[in-house]
């Protein structure tokens, strides 16, 4: 797909498909290191900490695999931009063996936690999310949603909800209550699922409702994990320089962050090993005591503003900066 074809999904629909990032048998690759870390954080005993099958503790995004599928990320990111310069996310891994081996949640008839990740204070497009997948997902699996076009309504929805827009000025995240979707699907704003193949990824406007929906029980492939690799790069121009500092902190600290990667961003703290026995033995929760080499490479150390571009070079920096508002 064609950087003029994404762009112009991106725009009327606030969401987009993108298939062959990844190779499939690179795929297999992550999805088998993945699948061997997991096991081994479970046979040792450690509580694997997660959130709709999000997990953001153990260093998972500095993982090798995790920098390689954001690699592999970066030329879809470069088409939307219009640059090469970009500062990246360390986001989050969605990792989560079949529900049907008892690890995991089926669908539930009109379960829903959609939300939105973009508050008031942030006017216009500041981001496009996006997740790889490393193993396929159908309607049937554990699948993303949208609220297709919902992008489109984001400064309108908080004149009509004026108590969302102040708790969204600290606290971007925010989940719909009935009376909230209701008034984006009057809109025009339909509930959308949004399948994506092995090596695919979907990419969505910050301003779009979103959320997953859990596997079907009695769906086709009760072998299916879901092993999701999210990230979120926008052009490093945006960044002042106590962005690229705390950047350099996060790095450094192998940290992971929320999807912000240029302006407003945010980290998660490092949970320390918790004692696992009365004898004092300690579990080790980070999972990787130092980076990968890959995260090592002067292409990950520009991403992570560790190393800076050069702007005056003559090539293209991407767009002006976004808009705030007070």
């Amino acid at each position: 797909m064609d950087s003029k074809a994404i762009q112009k999904e991106l725009k009327e629909n606030g969401f987009c498909v993108v298939t062959e990032v990844v190779p499939e048998a690179k795929c297999d690759e992550y999805l088998e290191t993945f699948q061997k870390w997991y096991a081994s954080v479970k046979d040792d005993g450690q509580r694997m900490r997660t959130w709709k099958s999000i997990i953001k503790t153990h260093r998972i995004g500095h993982f090798e695999a995790a920098w390689k599928c954001r690699l592999h990320s970066k030329p879809v990111f470069e088409k939307i931009w219009g640059t090469e310069k970009l500062l990246t996310s360390v986001d989050a891994v969605a990792l989560t063996p079949p529900a049907e081996k008892g690890d995991g949640q089926f669908r539930e008839p009109g379960g829903c936690w959609l939300h939105l990740d973009q508050g008031v204070k942030r006017l216009g497009n500041h981001a496009y999310q996006g997740a790889v997948y490393v193993e396929e997902t159908t309607k049937k699996d554990y699948c993303f949603r949208v609220l297709k076009n919902s992008h489109a309504y984001h400064s309108e929805f908080f004149k009509k909800f004026p108590k969302v827009a102040d708790k969204t000025r600290d606290y971007e995240f925010f989940k719909l209550n009935k009376t909230q979707r209701k008034w984006y699907e009057d809109q025009g704003c339909p509930l959308t699922y949004v399948p994506v193949p092995k090596g695919g990824m979907v990419l969505w406007d910050s301003r779009t409702i979103h959320d997953t929906d859990p596997p079907e029980v009695g769906r086709p492939n009760a072998d299916k994990w879901r092993c999701v690799v999210f990230v979120s790069m926008t052009p490093a121009f945006w960044a002042d320089e106590s962005c690229h500092e705390f950047k350099q902190g996060v790095y450094k600290k192998m940290q992971l962050t929320t999807h912000w990667s240029s302006q407003g961003q945010k980290a998660f703290m490092n949970y320390k090993p918790k004692k696992r026995k009365s004898d004092g033995a300690f579990i080790d929760e980070q999972s990787i005591e130092e980076l990968p080499p890959v995260a090592k490479t002067k292409q990950v150390k520009l991403l992570m503003g560790v190393e800076k571009y050069d702007f005056g070079d003559g090539k293209p920096n991407g767009p002006p900066a976004p808009t705030w508002i007070p």
